[in-house]
């Protein structure tokens, strides 16, 4: 079994936000919240795995000491904008005041450490004069880009997670929890083999995973799942050092996993894009089983 190093990253603290464009987060009252935080903070120092947790500094509704466990478990905070906004879903002037918004809040919390800085949607610019603009202005404000290779659709398997909470339904709850740690495997797996295709080496793999209550319930099983695969956890810095991250895509694309960028046209960007698409039919193939809850 072939050792993976890996960073582990996640998105949208302080919770999954649900819907573009509105992005909106998922809906917790704030002892829930802190709950949340909470489990994921703990299951990482149990598990002495680094993390980086991307903020949406302007979801937090006067809840600032949400992140504060994050950074007292030694979990770097780096900016993911203040309300989830894509570099094209406003002008550029207003989208880089909401970089340096987060980024005031993220200073004001005594978030020390390298300024990493990840696009909201992992959308870098609808076309390459925008794209460029935001490096450029990512790069004069000191930034560096976590590019992530492994993208599974947590996201995903969270909202279904939720339906199934809300209904009661505690057997398409457990097999969503059962799902969650095969695919995202199946997708830092799948990474890991096309990069080395693309490069003809290994190199290391950055994980993004969000924010929710799927995750703080699961994490650690996830954690395990993914160590008996081969994954060994890595720091970011460390494996944003790899000079595959330094790449220049040699073709145009609006965005998506690193893997993606530098090879949209492959066969391998396919099948990550299809990802979403697997995860719901095999929901609704769940949704057509008997459930005991229900009756």
């Amino acid at each position: 079994m072939a050792e993976i190093r890996v960073a582990l990253t996640f998105d949208d603290l302080p919770s999954l936000v649900l819907d573009a464009p509105s992005a909106t987060c998922e809906v917790m009252d704030p002892g829930e919240r802190r709950c949340v935080a909470q489990r994921l903070v703990e299951t990482l120092r149990s598990a002495s795995v680094p993390a980086v947790a991307f903020v949406n500094s302007g979801f937090l509704g006067g809840q600032e000491d949400l992140v504060r466990p994050w950074i007292e478990a030694g979990v770097e905070l780096g900016n993911h904008t203040a309300r989830h906004s894509s570099v094209d879903s406003l002008p550029l002037d207003v989208w880089a005041d909401e970089v340096r918004e987060c980024d005031a809040f993220l200073g004001a919390m005594g978030s020390t450490g390298r300024r990493f800085f990840r696009h909201p949607y992992l959308r870098y610019g609808g076309s390459p004069h925008r794209q460029a603009a935001a490096r450029r202005f990512l790069l004069e404000e000191g930034y560096v880009q976590a590019h992530a290779t492994a993208v599974p659709a947590d996201w995903l398997l969270a909202r279904f997670y939720r339906e199934a909470r809300d209904c009661g339904d505690t057997t398409r709850m457990r097999r969503v929890e059962e799902r969650l740690a095969g695919h995202t495997l199946e997708v830092l797996e799948a990474a890991h083999h096309s990069l080395r295709r693309l490069l003809g080496r290994p190199a290391p793999q950055v994980l993004d995973l969000h924010v929710h209550r799927l995750a703080a319930a699961h994490l650690d099983s996830t954690l395990d799942r993914l160590r008996k695969g081969g994954a060994c956890f890595i720091p970011l810095t460390e494996a944003l050092a790899d000079p595959v991250y330094q790449l220049d895509p040699t073709e145009w694309s609006a965005g998506g996993s690193w893997v993606e960028r530098l090879a949209p046209a492959s066969a391998d960007a396919l099948w990550f894009r299809r990802q979403p698409d697997r995860l719901r039919r095999w929901w609704r193939e769940q949704c057509e089983l008997p459930s005991q809850s229900s009756g």
